[in-house]
């Protein structure tokens, strides 16, 4: 799970090591493509404020599609938009009780 900021060469050889041992990889996207500070929670997940950078300004985010599919591809997996409901957790799920093959 991630926004697939600033992570794209890296990943894509963690995900060319993940293919060469014969594992998918899903790749969960979170936040939006217009960016948004990332909120801090407590331990009963109420917001307690948003995360700084070291000048005190707030940290935002923006998810990456492109890389996050481009990620999910080289290990023959599949990238999913995380929403509200969460379905696409019961996706990823459904899918790793029928394993599809390459």
């Amino acid at each position: 799970m991630t926004d697939g900021e600033d992570l794209e060469d890296a990943a894509i050889e963690g995900a060319k090591k993940v293919e060469r041992a014969g594992v998918k990889l899903y790749v969960l996207g979170i936040g939006s493509e217009k960016g948004g500070p990332i909120p801090v929670r407590d331990e009963n997940g109420s917001l307690i404020g948003y995360k700084k950078d070291e000048g005190g300004q707030p940290v935002v985010s923006r998810m990456n599609p492109e890389a996050l599919t481009k990620i999910a591809e080289t290990a023959h997996g599949k990238f999913f938009r995380v929403s509200q409901n969460e379905g696409e957790l019961e996706e990823v799920s459904a899918r790793n009780r029928r394993p599809e093959p390459f």
